[in-house]
């Protein structure tokens, strides 16, 4: 079974993980309640935004292992000049997912 799909929000006091249905506006629903439990409601909030996060890093993920999948691949058949020759874009692939994994890492974290 398929989760809820994203992306999720945090209500307003960080009580609730939400799905809204429909772009803008719309109905919602929670996907999780948060308690703290006697914890600092600071650990809440962050426990919210790395659940909330959970779909875009899930998204990223999957991307990542795809183009690490064909990347492998290709450098397995390819002769050592056509690597050499392709080292630029090999750079700027890895540095565009790797500024894609940095993103969803900060929401992660609430930093964004």
């Amino acid at each position: 079974m398929p989760h809820t799909p994203g992306p999720w929000t945090i209500s307003a006091h960080g009580q609730f993980i939400r799905y809204r249905l429909g772009k803008t506006g719309g109905f919602s629903y929670n996907i999780c309640a948060m308690e703290a439990f006697g914890g600092p409601p600071a650990e809440g909030l962050a426990n919210a935004q790395l659940i909330a996060t959970a779909p875009e890093m899930l998204e990223t993920l999957e991307r990542c292992e795809n183009e690490l999948i064909g990347a492998t691949s290709y450098l397995a058949t390819c002769d050592p000049a056509t690597i050499v020759e392709m080292l630029d874009t090999f750079r700027t692939i890895l540095a565009a997912r790797l500024h894609a994994v940095q993103t969803v890492i900060r929401k992660a974290k609430g930093e964004l």
